[in-house]
């Protein structure tokens, strides 16, 4: 998917989210944050809206399944569930949904692509490699 000048969701405004958010702004895509909360009580609110308008800054409380499905990508926090209630009608209307980690491998342009995960050893695996 071509995602410049798409309009994306970043749902989950912790610090994947505020990161994906920075890139699809880079990439000139109509990027909308959706969080807990009044949006001005998220952390780095102020650092955010100088890639992402105030206007476009939504308290999922505030929001409904109609709303989520008027975007061409939805991009998920890792604290966000697939399942979660309000994207019922994004699976149903077959609007892609990614995580952070899918965005940034879509887009990489350079091969191979190492990833380490796990609980324990990631620093010193990383060093190694």
């Amino acid at each position: 998917m071509d995602i410049e000048s798409k309009n994306v969701a970043v749902f989950g405004p912790g610090v994947s989210g505020f990161a994906a958010a920075r890139f699809l702004a880079a990439k000139k895509t109509k990027v909308s944050m959706i969080g807990q909360g009044d949006p001005s009580s998220w952390q780095r609110f102020a650092e955010l809206t100088q890639f992402v308008s105030k206007d476009r800054c939504f308290a999922q409380e505030k929001t409904t399944c109609d709303f989520f499905a008027t975007f061409d990508l939805i991009i998920l926090g890792p604290g966000i569930a697939r399942a979660h209630p309000l994207l019922r009608s994004v699976h149903t209307k077959n609007i892609p949904v990614w995580s952070e980690i899918e965005l940034g491998y879509r887009e990489i342009k350079q091969l191979p692509i190492i990833a380490i995960t796990g609980t324990n050893g990631k620093t010193t695996t990383t060093t190694l490699m």
